[in-house]
């Protein structure tokens, strides 16, 4: 058991030595009960310490969300390795990338915002020839903007206030960069929800950011039902801590519980918050949370040992869970038609304005667009302006109240400043 546990203490140990370890300390508790022995003038209750130390293992090998050198790690390759760097994706693609961020601890730069030169391949020990093995490797998790103020991530990313406060947010980390942007360095203000249940599989947090992201778009996301068994999916975050990475040609597998589908999504420690999107549109179906171990150790040529990614086929292993949308509270959203059009020509709750117009009317303001309207006998406007522009209107419609697809229009065209 005591050599078992040694080739464990390792940095270049994995599942095939803890599962050695556990196999010894259930034959060990098998064989010996009550076992108290002296030992250099101290008493051993050796049967009650190696119980408790098992109980600290990881129950099920090959899911892991423990920290491994400050970095969470799950996730694995499904068929092909399909991760690209954000240059070598789609157009549509590499937008989508700007809404996404890596968390980041501000130790992993200097003064002048230079990251430390910590390469994936000698923080993991990987075998020559892995991919990516010469990036720099400093972020911890992902998370991806549904506001301009609010990220979501996975909630064993953020699990406090210390943890809120102890690391930045940082946009457009991509491409191997050797600094980062100051100026898209953002501090978390809040958590404003949290949730990390074993029991319901729920992992989700909501980070409201101290200071609006106001040059990007950011997510939609799906309010309710979930993506189905076979919808394609792609996935954007940091794998291993790398610069962002997109991966395509994924599906979900299952998807019949209640807060989480599984898919064959090619993610690894660091994806965990990572936006997992229907494919073809700008949609967030989940957040990336736990999967299958990121890679097996091997015995290298010369005899050394070192690690190679973890390979399934697409249809193997368990897959990676991913929480889905409908299950997370918390999120702030722009009003859809029914309550704006509630509020501007219904109930007129709305706050009275007069800017850009002749008469007042009603508005609605979300960053720094303001939309209008007011109603007048049967017929109703509706118009929408950046707020210090607001005799600029940028779409406008004047159309009888009950010509819902007209008036409709022009408040989705004011969520299109914001949504992709």
């Amino acid at each position: 058991m005591g050599d078992s546990y040694s080739a464990l203490y390792s940095p270049k140990s994995g599942s095939f030595e803890l599962n050695n370890l556990k196999n010894s300390i259930d034959g060990f508790l098998d064989e010996h009960k009550d076992v108290v022995c002296d030992f250099e003038g101290s008493t051993l209750d050796v049967t009650a310490e190696v119980s408790n130390f098992q109980k600290s293992l990881p129950k099920a090998v090959g899911i892991k969300s423990e920290m491994t050198r400050g970095l969470l790690i799950p996730k694995v390759v499904y068929g092909s390795d399909d991760r690209l760097n954000v240059s070598e994706a789609s157009s549509f693609l590499q937008n989508l990338a700007r809404a996404t961020a890596a968390q980041i601890s501000p130790s992993k730069w200097d003064s002048s915002f230079t990251l430390v030169n910590e390469t994936l391949g000698n923080r993991l020990s990987l075998c020559s020839g892995e991919r990516f093995e010469d990036e720099v490797s400093v972020s911890r998790c992902s998370g991806f903007l549904v506001s301009n103020d609010t990220i979501v991530t996975a909630g064993h990313c953020v699990q406090s206030e210390f943890e809120c406060s102890e690391y930045r947010w940082v946009f457009d980390y991509k491409d191997n960069p050797s600094k980062v942007d100051q100026s898209k360095v953002y501090r978390c203000q809040s958590v404003i929800k949290q949730v990390l249940d074993n029991n319901t599989g729920l992992d989700y947090a909501v980070i409201k950011l101290e200071r609006p992201v106001l040059d990007r778009k950011f997510f939609r996301v799906r309010s309710s039902g979930s993506a189905q068994v076979g919808d394609p999916l792609v996935v954007i975050g940091h794998p291993s801590g790398l610069s962002t990475k997109i991966a395509s040609n994924a599906q979900v597998r299952k998807s019949s519980d209640e807060n989480f589908f599984v898919a064959n999504l090619d993610v690894f420690g660091g994806n965990s918050g990572s936006a997992v999107i229907a494919a073809g549109s700008s949609t967030v179906e989940g957040i990336l949370v736990r999967g299958e171990e990121d890679y097996v150790v091997v015995d290298a040529p010369d005899g050394s040992r070192c690690r190679k990614v973890n390979q399934c086929n697409n249809s193997g292993c368990n897959g990676e869970e991913v929480t889905k949308m409908s299950s997370v509270q918390g999120i702030p959203v722009i009003d859809d038609f029914k309550v704006i059009e509630k509020g501007l020509f219904i109930d007129k709750t709305f706050p009275e304005l007069q800017e850009g117009l002749t008469i007042s009317f009603l508005g609605y303001s979300y960053g720094n667009y303001s939309l209008g309207g007011r109603k007048f006998l049967d017929r109703c406007g509706i118009h929408f302006y950046q707020t210090s522009k607001p005799s600029e209107w940028l779409d406008f419609s004047v159309a009888e109240c009950s010509d819902k697809s007209a008036l409709s229009a022009v408040v989705r065209s004011f969520g299109d400043n914001f949504y992709f």
